[in-house]
């Protein structure tokens, strides 16, 4: 008898502090700061898609986007920023999340931060480290 009474305020407890700890997931969740909402006289860098096709690997491609601040000029040196995992910060249209779609506003950041002079012309890459073709028809681009 001593087990099943046991078991008796097992189960409510452990569901009560299961049920407890529910709304702290949401405690990481925080709206995006004036930084990474596009401001009004700031101006926006642009974003292109490309993709790298390996000669090594038959059928391995690489998604990636480039982010050109529009204050960058060839005759000056400018920072790089490599983003690995880059499709967390670019859509199915083969933007960057900048507007108010995205969690991720990475290119918004930058056009911000080096408008006020807090951070250096910076040139990004975003990629995409494992893609293939596979080799099954009609399967299309996967990832691994």
């Amino acid at each position: 008898m001593q087990p099943l009474l046991c078991l008796r305020w097992r189960f409510p407890l452990a569901a009560s502090l299961l049920l407890a700890t529910l709304p702290l997931r949401a405690v990481d969740d925080y709206p995006p700061g004036p930084d990474s909402q596009p401001q009004p006289g700031v101006p926006q860098g642009v974003v292109t898609k490309h993709e790298w096709r390996s000669t090594i690997y038959p059928g391995t491609t690489r998604p990636y986007w480039v982010y050109v601040p529009a204050q960058y000029t060839s005759d000056k040196p400018a920072n790089v920023m490599v983003f690995q995992d880059g499709a967390a910060y670019a859509n199915e249209a083969g933007k960057i999340y900048a507007g108010a779609e995205g969690e991720i506003r990475a290119p918004v950041v930058f056009d911000n931060l080096i408008h006020q002079g807090k951070l250096p012309v910076t040139m990004t890459s975003f990629t995409v480290a494992h893609f293939f073709q596979s080799r099954s028809a009609g399967s299309g681009v996967k990832a691994i």
